[in-house]
C-alpha cells in the first residue's frame, strides 16, 4: 500500500498541534504581567504612601460592575484613546484574575481571598468592622482592582479601582469605583489622574 507523504507529514503536523500543551488566553485568570504590576504598585503608592503599615489586596480582580457613562473621562483626559476604554470593558467582562506577590511596596501587604475577608466580617449582612480591624490591624481596608485596559500600543492604560471600609456602611462593598489613567514615556508607567464617583451596579 502506498503512503502519501503530503498525507504523511501532514498528519504529523497535526499530531504535534495536539500533543502540544495548550497557550493560555490573553487576560485568562492567573495571567497578570509585570505592566500590570508596575501600574497597580503604583496606584497604591500614590492613593495610600506610607499611612498605614499593611496594605490588604484582594487576590482577585473584580469584573465589571460600573453602571455609569465613561464619556466623562475623555473630558478629563482628552488624549484618552477609545480601544483604551474598549480593552477596559472587554477585558473585565470575562474571569477574574488571580495576583501574586509580584507587587512593590513600601508598607507591609497581603493578599487577601473573598473567603477571608467575609471572615474577618462575620456577617455580609451587617458587617462587623470591629472585628475587621482586630483582624487585619492598621489595614486601609480591602482594596479591589479590575483588569488593566490597555491600548494597541501598551502606551496608556486604565484601571478600575475601590477600597472597601467603614464608609461602605452595611455592605461589604462601597456603592462607588474609581478609575485611574496611567501613561507610559521613558519606558515607566505615570499615574495621569484619578476619576471618582462611578455608581457601581
Amino acid at each position: 500500500m502506498k503512503i502519501s507523504v503530503v498525507g504523511f507529514f501532514a498528519g504529523l503536523v497535526i499530531f504535534a498541534a495536539m500533543a502540544m500543551p495548550a497557550e493560555p488566553a490573553a487576560g485568562a485568570t492567573g495571567q497578570v504581567g509585570a505592566d500590570e504590576y508596575e501600574i497597580l504598585s503604583k496606584l497604591v503608592a500614590a492613593e495610600y504612601g506610607s499611612d498605614y503599615e499593611l496594605i490588604l489586596l484582594n487576590e482577585r480582580t473584580e469584573k465589571w460592575c460600573i453602571n455609569s457613562p465613561l464619556g466623562v473621562l475623555f473630558e478629563k483626559w482628552p488624549g484618552l484613546k477609545q480601544e483604551t476604554i474598549d480593552s477596559l470593558i472587554v477585558g473585565n467582562s470575562g474571569e477574574g484574575a488571580i495576583f501574586e506577590r509580584k507587587f512593590d511596596l513600601t508598607a507591609a501587604y497581603a493578599l487577601v481571598s473573598e473567603q477571608e475577608f467575609v471572615a474577618a466580617l462575620q456577617d455580609t449582612a451587617n458587617p462587623n468592622w470591629d472585628n475587621f480591624d482586630s483582624t487585619y490591624t492598621d489595614a486601609q481596608g480591602l482594596l479591589t482592582f479590575s483588569k488593566i485596559g490597555f491600548d494597541a500600543a501598551r502606551s496608556q492604560a486604565l484601571v478600575i479601582f475601590s477600597n472597601a471600609y467603614r464608609c461602605s456602611g452595611t455592605t461589604i462593598s462601597p456603592a462607588d469605583r474609581k478609575i485611574a489613567f496611567f501613561d507610559k514615556a521613558g519606558g515607566s508607567w505615570k499615574l495621569v489622574g484619578v476619576a471618582r464617583g462611578f455608581r457601581a451596579r
